[in-house]
């Protein structure tokens, strides 16, 4: 007697970041799906983030047949199944169990093109389930239907940060930004991994982490000729497009000279912060 081994999705996490996937001012969420393939066409959270099971995880998912796969714009956890009834996992998995993700940065200007203040005693913890150290406010990982982006609600108390990283082993606490931790049960029906019976759900639950771009004021400078202009309004720092600026209407008070200079868009290497205000400076 023969069967054959089969694999399914336990679930897949989305990871998108605005600053690579917007095309100027246009908006990832706001896109087609046309539009959102080209956009998709040349992206990989990779480049940015680094994003693996911990050692636990490993140890529990290897204990349950299951696969960690990483693909460009997500990735995904699947399971053995048994091979007479494929919506069972091969392994009985514990409908109280959970999986734990380290989230890291490998970009180091991250943080300039990204909407969100990292805390060294506050960890970013998307999650399906609110943990008992936090209140109401606290947020749930997102669906990959909901157009929610990352933001302070995301993230752990410290008392609920220091309960993670007693979790963590010494090396996996470094240069830490977050952990996606999701349990087989979540606090509500559509955001559980698992059926109650312990059966896998008729659709594949997917959840995603979706970072925003930040904005900041332009300031362009042309020491030279003492001339210095900044934008009225912050304006959204991204990869790809271009965002025009207008001297006559994007400027405070526009200098003497301002429609003689050509205004490229900032890098992300350059970002200060003055009374509360953050801006690119860019030299013309």
């Amino acid at each position: 007697m023969s069967f054959q081994i089969q694999y399914k999705p336990l679930f897949r996490v989305f990871v998108y970041h605005g600053y690579h996937l917007n095309e100027g001012e246009d908006e990832f969420n706001t896109m087609n799906n046309e539009e959102k393939a080209v956009q998709l066409k040349d992206y990989d959270y990779k480049s940015f983030l680094q994003i693996v099971p911990t050692r636990k995880t490993v140890r529990f998912m290897n204990g349950h047949s299951m696969v960690f796969n990483v693909q460009k714009d997500h990735f995904i956890v699947g399971v053995k199944v048994n091979p007479n009834a494929t919506q069972e996992p091969f392994i009985p998995i514990d409908t109280t169990s959970n999986l734990t993700f380290l989230l890291k940065t490998k970009d180091s200007y991250f943080t300039n093109y990204t909407n969100y203040t990292i805390e060294n005693d506050r960890l970013l913890y998307p999650s399906n389930v609110k943990p008992a150290t936090e209140d109401v406010d606290f947020a749930h990982i997102a669906l990959f239907t909901e157009n929610i982006l990352i933001n302070e609600d995301h993230t752990i108390s410290p008392e609920g940060t220091q309960n993670i990283r007693e979790e963590l082993e010494e090396d996996e606490k470094r240069a830490l930004l977050g952990c996606i931790k999701l349990h087989m049960q979540g606090d509500t029906p559509n955001l559980n991994i698992l059926e109650n019976t312990g059966e896998l759900p008729g659709s594949i639950p997917q959840f995603k982490i979706h970072f925003d771009n930040r904005k900041t004021f332009w300031k362009y400078l042309k020491p030279s000729e003492g001339f210095e202009a900044e934008t009225q309004a912050a304006k959204p720092l991204t990869k790809n497009g271009f965002i025009a600026i207008d001297p006559d209407t994007d400027f405070v008070g526009p200098p003497p000279g301002a429609d003689t200079y050509r205004y490229p868009n900032p890098a992300v290497y350059s970002i200060k912060t003055i009374a509360n205000k953050t801006y690119s400076e860019i030299f013309i």
